[in-house]
């Protein structure tokens, strides 16, 4: 099944783009060569110069964009049918955590299709806007205190919360045992809920094998921000995958783990029904200590894992 999920998804997307080609063909040109003519009329391929018979008016259900529109509702409707078929049970029973940047896309549509793989929902924390901030970068280390070393590795604030994230929150890759106690994830996560820089509901988190962070454009620092962050929490060995939109055309995060040596994985298109497929199974590779950047930017390895 996993090897064939990328062609089912290039499926869904190429039955969008021939059905607009088809439109295209037959709305904005109906009597191009090759489309029209009869040999009595004067025209062949052979005499392209002899007169085009006069077509006769034809009725038009619907503007050309409208008409667009559908074909591309129905790609979308297409590429979330076999991808929800694609990547069932590619996470079941595995823990999974999202954490979320304010205004980040796909953030919904992701999470149900993670319930639709059976993975256990172990929460969603959401990164306020006060942790994106550069005018706040100091208090967060503070925050972060002593609580994690400085090395070579974790050399940011970002870093180092998101290792201390990632201790907080994730089971022992190797053993499937929490990290921590329940006394001390408490202890980090009302930590900075306090501080204000991250939000979640008591009684919903859970430690997790895998963490999806949705980021959102936001400016150079921003980006910065969430790239460390997931870096941070890769560095407990678990699996981590980073989704952004637009197809990483702006700067953001997926575009500065782009061009590191980090082995998070980036999807740039989870604004749209595949990249959102692809984030599963990105999240499903990482679990088999691999990674990669998939979407549809020009720094995309491949639209999903398994091409």
């Amino acid at each position: 099944m996993r090897s064939s999920v990328a062609g089912y998804v290039i499926a869904g997307l190429g039955l969008g783009t021939a059905i607009g080609v088809g439109l295209g063909a037959l709305v904005i040109a109906p009597h191009t060569p090759g489309f029209g003519g009869t040999p009595e009329s004067g025209w062949t391929m052979e005499n392209p110069e002899a007169s085009q018979p006069k077509a006769k008016p034809e009725k038009v259900d619907a503007p050309v964009d409208e008409r667009v529109q559908r074909a591309q509702r129905a790609n979308e409707e297409m590429v979330a049918m076999l991808g929800a078929a694609a990547v069932k049970d590619e996470l079941k029973n595995r823990p999974v955590i999202t954490l979320t940047a304010p205004g980040a896309p796909g953030v919904q549509e992701t999470r149900e299709l993670l319930q639709g793989t059976e993975a256990i929902d172990a929460g969603t924390i959401e990164l306020t806007s006060k942790f994106f901030e550069q005018k706040h970068a100091e208090e967060l280390s503070s925050v972060v205190g002593e609580a994690i070393k400085d090395s070579e590795k974790l050399d940011t604030p970002q870093k180092k919360l998101g290792a201390l994230l990632g201790t907080a929150l994730m089971l022992n890759p190797e053993s499937g045992e929490p990290l921590v106690s329940v006394d001390e994830r408490a202890q980090v996560l009302q930590g900075l809920r306090q501080a204000g820089f991250i939000m979640y509901e008591d009684d919903t988190i859970r430690p997790a094998q895998g963490v999806v962070l949705f980021a959102e454009g936001g400016g150079q620092f921003a980006a910065d921000v969430a790239a460390d962050t997931a870096r941070g929490i890769k560095s407990t060995g678990n699996a981590v995958v980073i989704a952004g939109g637009n197809g990483a055309e702006q700067v953001d995060a997926v575009g500065v783990l782009r061009g590191s040596d980090a082995a998070v994985s980036t999807v740039d298109n989870v604004d749209q029904k595949a990249g959102q497929v692809a984030v599963v199974l990105s999240l499903a590779e990482q679990m088999r200590k691999k990674h990669g950047h998939y979407g549809v930017g020009e720094s995309a390895q491949s639209v999903a894992p398994g091409q």
